[in-house]
């Protein structure tokens, strides 16, 4: 089922407000929110492929911790100390 959900893009300081269209738990596209305050409607090129950074490949999904051997998973806890 799609549906379209208004959010706010977190890949800079300005917090544009974005409508996203989700659909089996992804988001397939984004647009600006004309009813969003902050932006009226604007959204630059990052909001607008937002599913592209969501969805991608080498997204960190965890915290990790820099090692001998390159990186390792550690914990939420550990992570926020």
């Amino acid at each position: 089922m799609e549906e379209w959900k208004k959010t706010s893009c977190v890949l800079c300081g300005n917090l544009c407000g974005l409508e996203v269209r989700v659909e089996n738990n992804r988001i397939n596209q984004g647009t600006g929110d004309k009813d969003n305050l902050r932006s009226a409607g604007y959204v630059c090129r990052k909001g607008l492929n937002i599913h592209h950074h969501q969805h991608h490949a080498d997204r960190l999904l965890y915290p990790l911790k820099k090692s001998g051997q390159g990186f390792e998973r550690i914990s939420w806890d550990q992570a926020n100390r």
